[in-house]
């Protein structure tokens, strides 16, 4: 069963991901631990470096508003496909980096506290510094609610 999460700062995350990587953990979705947690540095990175893709017309300009306003209040609903055009936003299907992928997401958010971002995300539009803060945050406890810390047994 996934967890449910609530984290309210971007050290929340960070410290989620170090207990989960001090283990063992087990991962209920497809990707492993590491591969989720380059994905959700990727997804700060975006902001940044560009993200690749857009969705189309319509979504961006009549949807994205509203789909944006719910994500940022009520979380993200599991099960979304990502664009094969978002292939920048995707981990290698062999990381098995983990330490790695954990720099890689504490240097994304030192990025997003100290700069506001320059690229609009492909639904969304143009986000400020704390939408994407909680953007980070809603997209987090998706992904860690797969990752499922394992208790050790107590001896009777």
């Amino acid at each position: 069963m996934r967890r449910t999460l609530n984290f309210h700062t971007p050290d929340d995350i960070l410290n989620d991901c170090r207990q989960l990587a001090d283990g063992p953990c087990t991962m209920l979705g497809q990707w492993t631990l590491a591969q989720n947690v380059r994905h959700l540095a990727r997804g700060v990175d975006c902001f940044y470096d560009g993200f690749g893709f857009e969705a189309n017309w319509f979504v961006r300009n009549l949807l994205g508003g509203l789909i944006k306003r719910r994500i940022l209040k009520r979380g993200m609903p599991a099960g979304i496909r990502l664009p094969t055009t978002a292939q920048r936003l995707l981990p290698p299907e062999d990381e098995a980096d983990l330490r790695g992928a954990l720099e890689h997401l504490s240097a994304s958010i030192r990025r997003l506290e100290q700069e506001p971002p320059t690229q609009p995300h492909p639904v969304f539009g143009r986000m400020t510094q704390e939408e994407v803060r909680i953007l980070l945050l809603r997209h987090a406890e998706l992904h860690l609610s797969f990752a499922v810390p394992q208790v050790a047994a107590t001896a009777r």
